[in-house]
C-alpha cells in the first residue's frame, strides 16, 4: 500500500487526545442513530415476517373451526418470541403483532405480551408492553388515547374489542420484575418447552374476591407497584405500558392505559409464568460478556482503520475501512439495546 505524502504531521499527544475525542463523539451519536433511525426499519422486517406468521395460525385455526374434525386443544404455552396477537388501535393509526415475552429482545421486534397474565382476549388481565422510541417506538404515542376509543385484538380464538377506560401516567414502586405472590401457589402448566414448572396465568388463578384490590382508581397520577399493574382482576382488560419518558434508561415512570372487555372473553389457554424483569422496565442480564466483547470488537475496528488512514490513500482506505466499521457500530448498537430497559 502506497505511503502517505512525506509531510504528513507527526502524531503528538494533542492530536491523539484530539483523535480519540472525536472517535468518542461519532460512537454517542452512531449508537442512538441504529436504535432511532435504522432500529425501526428493523422492527417493519420483523413485523411483516410476524404478520405472516401469525396470519397462517389464524387460517389454519379458522379451518379447523370449520371442519368436523375435534378442534385441538392448546396445553402448552407460547414461547417467547411467539406471535400471540394483532393488535390494531385506529385512533393511532397502529397496526402491531403482539409476541410472547416482555424482555429487550421481544420488545425490539413489536410489543411484548406479559407472561404469567391472562392472553389477550381471555378472562382476566391481559398486560401488552411495548418501546416508546427505539426499535420504531411502538406505544409512543400510547397518551394519545382517550376514554372510549376502540382497540381490536385478534388472536387464532377470534377479534375482541375493548374499549379505553383510563389513560394514566404513574410512578412505579416495587423491585423491578416484582412477581406477584397469587403466581407462587398457581397452579402450574407446560411450557412450549415440556417444563412443568411454569405457574398458570395469575389472572385465571386468583379468585375475584383477591383480585378486587388490583384495578387502579379512576384519574390521573399516583403511584402504582407492578402487582397491580400485572396482578389479578375481577374483570376483563387489557393493560398496555410504556415509559412516559423519552430518556432511555427511565424506569420509574409509566404510561398505562386500561381498556376494558366489551364482549364475552373467549376460553382461557395456558400461560407461562413471568420472570424477574419481565415488566417493562428490565434488561438481559446475559448482554453484558456481548457487550464488553462488542465494545473490543468496534475499538479494534477503529484502531485498525486509523492505521490503514494513516498508512494509505484516503480513497483505498474508506473503500477498505467503512464496511467493517459499520458491522462494529451496528453490532454494538445492537448490543447496549439488550441493556437498556426493555420499554425504553
Amino acid at each position: 500500500m502506497a505511503e502517505r505524502p512525506a509531510g504528513v504531521r507527526p502524531w503528538t499527544p494533542h492530536r491523539i487526545a484530539t483523535a480519540v475525542g472525536v472517535w468518542l463523539a461519532l460512537t454517542l451519536v452512531a449508537v442512538p442513530l441504529v436504535l432511532y433511525a435504522v432500529g425501526p426499519l428493523l422492527q417493519k422486517r420483523d413485523q411483516r415476517r410476524l404478520l405472516d406468521e401469525i396470519r397462517v395460525e389464524i387460517r389454519r385455526a379458522a379451518g379447523a373451526e370449520d371442519s368436523f374434525s375435534e378442534r385441538e386443544v392448546v396445553t402448552v404455552a407460547p414461547g417467547r418470541g411467539h406471535p400471540v396477537a394483532i393488535v390494531d388501535i385506529p385512533d393511532l393509526r397502529l397496526q402491531q403483532v403482539v409476541v410472547e415475552g416482555a424482555g429487550p429482545q421481544e420488545t425490539r421486534r413489536g410489543p411484548g405480551h406479559v407472561p404469567g397474565t391472562a392472553g389477550l382476549g381471555q378472562p382476566g388481565n391481559s398486560a401488552v408492553v411495548a418501546r416508546r422510541s427505539a426499535f420504531g417506538g411502538s406505544f409512543g404515542a400510547l397518551a394519545d388515547l382517550a376514554r372510549g376509543d376502540e382497540i381490536l385484538v385478534t388472536t387464532t380464538q377470534g377479534a375482541s374489542v375493548y374499549e379505553v377506560e383510563q389513560v394514566r401516567d404513574v410512578t412505579l414502586v416495587g423491585g423491578k420484575g416484582t412477581i406477584p405472590a397469587t403466581t407462587t401457589t398457581a397452579p402450574t402448566t407446560t411450557t412450549t418447552d415440556g417444563d412443568p414448572a411454569a405457574p398458570a396465568p395469575a389472572a385465571l388463578a386468583a379468585p375475584a374476591s383477591t383480585a378486587a384490590t388490583a384495578r387502579p382508581a379512576a384519574g390521573s397520577g399516583g403511584r402504582v407497584s407492578t402487582d397491580e399493574l400485572y396482578g389479578p382482576t375481577p374483570d376483563d382488560r387489557l393493560t398496555l405500558v410504556t415509559s412516559d419518558s423519552r430518556w432511555p434508561l427511565a424506569t420509574d415512570r409509566a404510561t398505562v392505559v386500561v381498556a376494558g372487555l366489551t364482549e364475552l372473553p373467549f376460553e382461557p389457554t395456558p400461560q407461562a409464568g413471568r420472570s424477574l424483569g419481565e415488566d417493562g422496565r428490565g434488561r438481559d442480564p446475559g448482554a453484558w460478556l456481548p457487550l464488553a466483547l462488542a465494545v473490543a470488537a468496534y475499538g479494534a475496528t477503529s484502531a485498525a482503520a486509523a492505521w490503514v488512514y494513516r498508512h494509505g490513500r484516503a480513497r483505498s482506505a474508506y473503500l477498505l475501512t467503512a464496511p467493517p466499521l459499520l458491522a462494529a457500530t451496528f453490532l454494538m448498537a445492537e448490543t447496549v439495546a439488550r441493556v437498556l430497559p426493555a420499554w425504553a
